[in-house]
């Protein structure tokens, strides 16, 4: 059933109707040539298994396909990443966020917004206490790898 105009899903739909419409005796060949198929397969199927060969399912087939090779991690087994030291916005956020919750009832979404907000505003000689605050997180974070 070739028409080059209709897509997969035309034409799928196009043969389902056309099913619908045949009467019982119309579909007989068809169900005889179906039965014969499925008795075809399960009697290959049979074999194949007799032989020790085993049927994987797309299920399982998917699964090994995500288990890696050897010599790569899997993804539960990675290494955990190493911790970074706060930026000098996380750490204004830390002490904007519970100040800003207690005088408002905003969500959490809004809250930060209204924080990148001051953040933005903020002029950089109050934005260097976090800096310097950032700077000494980094180099004891730095100094812990060392030792």
């Amino acid at each position: 059933y070739k028409k080059p105009e209709m897509s997969a899903a035309q034409v799928a739909k196009t043969l389902g109707e056309a099913w619908r419409s045949m009467s019982e005796a119309e579909k007989v060949p068809f169900m005889r040539k179906a039965a014969d198929d499925k008795k075809r397969f399960e009697e290959a199927l049979a074999a194949f298994k007799e032989e020790g060969g085993v049927m994987h399912t797309k299920a399982k087939r998917a699964k090994e396909a995500k288990t890696p090779s050897k010599g790569k991690t899997r993804t539960s087994e990675k290494k955990p990443k190493k911790p970074r030291a706060a930026s000098a916005y996380n750490l204004f956020v830390k002490e904007r966020m519970p100040e800003l919750k207690k005088s408002s009832d905003l969500k959490a979404s809004m809250a930060m917004k209204e924080i990148a907000k001051e953040w933005k505003e903020l002029p950089d000689a109050k934005k260097t206490t976090f800096m310097d605050q950032a700077a000494d997180a980094k180099a004891a974070l730095a100094a812990s790898y060392v030792a």
